[in-house]
């Protein structure tokens, strides 16, 4: 299989003819089946690789890695967020990602009296939990950049059923037995899903088809062909709880829907399971550790503003 990817390096005319791969500069023209065909104005370099199983692979996801923003998470309370700066939040349960945003839109609007430009680096749903990167002021021009970052998720999984949803905004449609699963079996399955793969999104998801979110439709009961889509899963860490739940670790490329490794982990089994809870601990840099609660976001620019 020849494949011709554009892979961006972090420095402008620092690596020339050479690339970044894993972390180690090739300098030579032609590295185990990897070949730079041409320079195109570095930091840009075309490769064709005959390889596909033996480093991840060269797609934007790789280039995210290899050309990831840096930033000094300043402490909120020496961030002037009306300049511009970044709030990592822990995400509530059954919160949207833009209910955070709306909130601490108002919080700002409060602290300094001037509504200021607010987004977010990467939706959450609501039935997960986890780091929210919000940005502030000149700061939402870099929000594709940190949404870009490599992703890292902790949950579980219920295997013996299926949900339309593929977790639990949805009730059961289907049940199937789970005695033949052994913990052997759990193991090898999570095999199939490291590296580069195909994953079709769930209907019940924000991506448009035909100018609508697949999910209005998917509410009203229509049906929804979605098209499969290449994502990348670096690290995949499974471990059995119980009869029907299975802890997970990923570690993960930008696109990567987990509700949808979630059932392709049940068809692997030879069974069928669902996304029982997501957790996002890391974006790029940011770990979930750095992040505040939104009780702590609202304290603390509550008593700022003087409220």
């Amino acid at each position: 299989m020849l494949r011709l990817i554009e892979v961006v390096l972090p420095k402008e005319g620092v690596y020339k003819n050479a690339c970044v791969f894993c972390g180690l500069i090739i300098e030579n023209q032609q590295v185990e089946g990897l070949q730079i065909v041409k320079s195109v104005n570095p930091p840009h370099l075309l490769m064709k690789s005959t390889k596909t199983n033996d480093y991840p692979p060269l797609n934007d996801t790789f280039a995210a890695r290899m050309n990831a923003p840096t930033y000094t998470l300043t402490p909120v309370k020496e961030t002037d967020f009306l300049k511009g700066g970044v709030l990592l939040i822990d995400k509530p349960l059954n919160w949207t990602s833009f209910d955070v945003v709306n909130k601490v839109r108002r919080l700002l609007l409060k602290k300094y009296d001037k509504r200021l430009k607010v987004g977010h680096a990467g939706t959450l749903d609501p039935l997960a939990t986890g780091l929210l990167v919000i940005c502030t002021g000149a700061f939402t021009k870099r929000i594709n950049e940190f949404q870009d970052g490599e992703k890292e998720y902790e949950g579980t999984f219920v295997i013996g059923a299926t949900r339309p949803s593929y977790d639990k905004e949805t009730e059961i449609n289907e049940t199937f037995p789970v005695d033949h699963i052994k913990d052997e079996m759990i193991q090898e399955a999570k095999k199939k899903f490291i590296g580069e793969i195909e994953q079709i999104p769930p209907s019940y998801s924000a991506i448009k088809m035909g100018g609508k979110r697949a999910y209005e439709s998917a509410h009203k009961g229509i049906e929804v062909k979605m098209s499969p889509r290449i994502v990348y899963i670096r690290e995949m860490e499974v471990k059995r709880l119980d009869s029907t739940h299975i802890w997970f670790r990923v570690v993960c490329g930008k696109g990567t829907y987990i509700r949808s490794l979630a059932r392709d982990f049940g068809i692997a089994l030879q069974s069928g399971a669902y996304l029982d809870s997501l957790c996002r601990t890391r974006i790029g840099e940011f770990r979930l550790s750095q992040a505040i609660s939104m009780d702590e976001a609202f304290d603390l620019f509550a008593v700022e503003a003087g409220m």
